[in-house]
């Protein structure tokens, strides 16, 4: 796999972190965040941030960065990998996810539009009143 192709695995995967834990800091009581890490990664907040470690792809493990608190620049994500030697960490991608919340539909192959099944779930709420 090419180093670009890489790179593009590696910000959508940071993108659907990030993504996993904005909805965790939205929809989740005023408490202490704490996002999943990937399997066999770790993770920790503090401070208006979250931390998560995991496998970016078979042969690196990154350490993603989100910025959850308010402000002109949050939601934030930023991605770190280490270098082969392992003695230095390498800044590999950043991106303000803001608006991204805003799409309703990006490279979705799933069966089902959004607007499908809202319109279903509405059907499925009428016959339960």
């Amino acid at each position: 796999m090419s180093q670009k192709n890489q790179l593009v695995l590696t910000f959508v995967f940071g993108v659907i972190v990030g993504l996993l834990a904005w909805n965790i800091i939205v929809l989740s009581e005023p408490t202490p965040v704490m996002a999943q890490a990937a399997a066999g990664g770790t993770n920790g907040s503090a401070n208006g941030y979250i931390a998560v470690t995991g496998a970016v792809s078979n042969a690196f493990s990154g350490l993603w960065i989100i910025k959850t608190n308010e402000t002109d620049h949050s939601p934030s994500l930023a991605l770190y990998i280490p270098e082969r030697e392992g003695n230095r960490i390498k800044f590999t991608a950043a991106r303000r996810i803001k608006h991204d919340f805003k799409i309703v539909r990006l490279n979705d192959r799933s069966q089902l539009s959004p607007n499908r099944v809202e319109r279903e779930l509405e059907k499925i709420n009428k016959k339960n009143k």
